[in-house]
């Protein structure tokens, strides 16, 4: 009996199609006609006092004969007597129909006829809290908290080394402050023995002789030391400057110290002061 009475309502729907309505064309290509709305997954048809669910996945498409303005108008016009209840209805046919600003403004003609309108404040987004409706706070978009302006975003905060002696300047105890240090391998003089001619300066031959100069060394006996500049090498305790900075305890030679943020604590937010971290503020 109820799929007769399904059938019945369908062909009804199909039979007698208002002026400018919508149309909803259904997968199985068949098409019903009448004022359509969406109610979560269920389209609701309606022609008169004929009304029909289909869900949702079952429609192909909708095709809307009549702009949806066009029948916010006529619902409105209709109002008479105009009722809290009466727009609380047509707001809600309004966000089935995806207009979400028209529907703001029927909600709020709903309290305004009647200030304590359940409906009309919950879908306004107002809480009721001690017998009082709030409103949400603009400050802080209804969060409950701001950003903390201590610490703009940043998780810690920097403050310079407390300790006197951080960064300071010590002559390099290596070098003397020299920034350099005697080579070990010449001594300090930048020459060393040659190898070619065992310091001699001269090559002699198996046959005797007086030989002939060195050609490696010019017949000095000595040639530059490959280890140093000059004698001499960059220290590498001061890095050739002859001075250190000890790392300092507290904080670590960086020069400062990362504290966490004393408003937020770390968390980048702070309780809004116009609604006191509540999100919502009576309703003036």
């Amino acid at each position: 009996m109820h799929g007769i009475a399904l059938r019945c309502t369908a062909v009804l729907l199909l039979t007698v199609s208002p002026l400018l309505a919508d149309v909803v064309h259904l997968k199985n290509g068949n098409t019903l006609e009448g004022e359509v709305a969406l109610e979560g997954d269920t389209y609701v048809v309606k022609r008169g006092a004929a009304v029909m669910k289909i869900a949702k996945d079952k429609v192909a498409r909708i095709e809307r004969k009549t702009p949806l303005h066009t029948v916010y108008a006529q619902k409105l016009a209709a109002l008479q007597p105009p009722t809290a209840d009466g727009y609380c209805q047509i707001g809600e046919w309004c966000l089935s129909n995806g207009l979400q600003v028209e529907a703001g403004d029927c909600f709020r003609k709903a309290i305004g006829l009647d200030p304590d309108h359940e409906v009309g404040r919950r879908q306004l987004g107002h809480k009721k809290v001690e017998g009082k409706w709030h409103t949400r706070c603009e400050a802080c978009k209804g969060k409950g908290t701001v950003r903390c302006e201590t610490c703009l975003r940043k998780k810690n905060l920097q403050r310079p080394c407390p300790n006197p002696d951080c960064r300071r300047r010590l002559r390099c105890t290596q070098c003397q402050g020299r920034g350099s240090i005697v080579c070990r391998v010449c001594g300090g003089r930048g020459k060393v023995r040659c190898a070619a001619c065992d310091g001699s300066g001269r090559i002699f031959d198996n046959v005797g002789g007086p030989g002939k100069p060195c050609a490696a060394c010019r017949g000095t006996g000595r040639r530059d030391c490959r280890h140093c500049d000059n004698g001499r090498n960059r220290c590498r305790a001061c890095d050739g400057n002859g001075f250190t900075i000890p790392r300092c305890p507290q904080c670590g030679g960086k020069g400062h110290i990362t504290i966490v943020c004393p408003d937020c604590k770390g968390t980048h937010k702070v309780n809004c002061t116009r609604c006191n971290g509540a999100g919502t503020v009576p309703q003036s």
